[in-house]
């Protein structure tokens, strides 16, 4: 089974989401949540490669790229797309970036079933 989720913008840096309450942090994963429910999607009830993709007009460095993708997965988490965050549930973790101009900015999600 494999699962292609967008989300329209960018996943934010490690470092912004740092300075963000614990109500700010909140209200993006519940966005990220509802975005994700509203798009078809499989249920993986296995471990998982999760392949993470982030459009922008700028790079981060590779921390603030895989820091930054948390309240994207705990929303993937939340939604029941995947059974959770640890190693046994995602198994295979490839984060990307690609530079885009600024109107095309996003993230995409692709789950594939391991077993």
């Amino acid at each position: 089974m494999k699962t292609t989720l967008t989300l329209p913008e960018p996943t934010l840096s490690l470092n912004v989401l740092r300075k963000l309450s614990k109500h700010e942090y909140k209200a993006l994963r519940d966005r990220y949540f509802w975005i994700f429910k509203e798009q078809p999607h499989c249920l993986h009830s296995g471990p998982v490669k999760l392949t993470l993709v982030r459009m922008s007009v700028g790079e981060l460095d590779y921390d603030n790229l895989v820091g930054g993708a948390k309240p994207a997965i705990d929303a993937l988490v939340n939604a029941g797309i995947i059974r959770g965050d640890k190693m046994k549930d995602i198994a295979e973790r490839d984060y990307q970036q690609a530079k885009v101009k600024a109107g095309q900015q996003s993230t995409i999600i692709i789950i594939e079933n391991l077993l």
